[in-house]
């Protein structure tokens, strides 16, 4: 049930997100998804816990997130 929750609640979390960039007319870097493609003992090792990225999940993430806004300019 803990998931369904948490499923849920990041689900309105990114529809709220997305309403308000729209709103203001500013774009969104989507990293929702990153971390999919990733599975066993390699996911595992870009988090601290269930929610928090590790070091070598923030580098991916900050890697994304630049590479991203780059698209901006």
């Amino acid at each position: 049930r803990y998931y369904d929750f948490w499923a849920r609640a990041k689900e309105l979390l990114s529809e709220n997100i997305h309403n308000i960039a729209e709103e203001k007319q500013v774009p969104v870097v989507e990293a929702s998804r990153l971390f999919d493609k990733y599975g066993g003992e390699e996911r595992v090792s870009l988090f601290v816990d269930e929610i928090h990225l590790s070091e070598k999940g923030d580098s991916i993430l900050a890697d994304y997130v630049a590479d991203e806004i780059e698209k901006f300019k």
